[in-house]
Parts: structure tokens; sequence; C-alpha cells
């Protein structure tokens, strides 16, 4: 992606890896590495990093989850040109738990509702103005 030169590159990740032995510190880890990398070629890019989110079938692994997505929130607030868009909140319902309209028959892909949520969470961040921190 280095060569395309993107002014701004979004990242989602990690939600594959809650259901392997893969730790929350690696999840972050690899972002951390991603982010380095871009910023050491391409320094004023802006990263956005989507949470990784709640599903219906990933639920038993929140925890792992939600560590790795603290990790990374964290990391992103030291530096400059990264924003963590949390698409969490918006995905819970009432109960706290994931709000199945959100997700097809498998319970992990999401609906048209779901890219919705999304979409309208990270358009607001697609200008080339500076990294705003969420």
């Amino acid at each position: 992606m280095v060569p395309y030169k993107p002014s701004i590159v979004v990242y989602y990740s990690g939600d594959n890896d809650v259901e392997t032995p893969t730790t929350s510190e690696q999840i972050a880890s690899e972002f951390v590495k991603f982010e380095q990398k871009v910023h050491k070629a391409l320094p004023n890019a802006k990263i956005i990093f989507i949470s990784i989110k709640p599903s219906l079938r990933r639920w038993a692994f929140q925890d792992k989850m939600t560590k790795a997505n603290a990790m990374v929130k964290s990391h992103v607030s030291t530096g400059r040109n990264m924003v963590y868009l949390d698409v969490v909140p918006k995905m819970l319902g009432a109960d706290g738990k994931p709000v199945p309209g959100l997700f097809v028959q498998d319970g992990l892909h999401m609906t048209p509702a779901g890219y919705d949520i999304w979409t309208a969470a990270l358009k607001p961040l697609l200008n080339t103005g500076t990294g705003t921190r969420n």
C-alpha cells in the first residue's frame, strides 16, 4: 500500500484472531507494527483504526476484544495522525449485547444495517485534515 502514498488508511483487523490462541497483546502489537511501518514511509498519512466489533458469534471472546481495543486506543492516543474509531457502543443494544439485526445468520458478518453504522461513523473522518482522536 505504501507505493500508492495514501493520505488516509483505514485499518480493521483482529476480529478473526480472537478465536485463536493469539493474545490481546499480540493483536494490539500487530497494529503498532503496521502503524510504525506506515508512518515511517508516510509520516503524514492518517491511520484510522476501527475497533474490533462485537458480534453474536464471538461474544464469548468480548473480554479479549475489549483488552486489545483498549491497548490500541492507548497507542493511538500517544501519537499523531491516528484515529481510534470505536464502533462497539454503536453495535450494542440496551442489554449491552450485540444487536442481532446487525448480523447475518452466522452471527459474525454484518448486514447492511451494520455497515450503515460503520459508514456513518467513518465518513466524517475521511477528510485530509489533521487526525482527530476519538
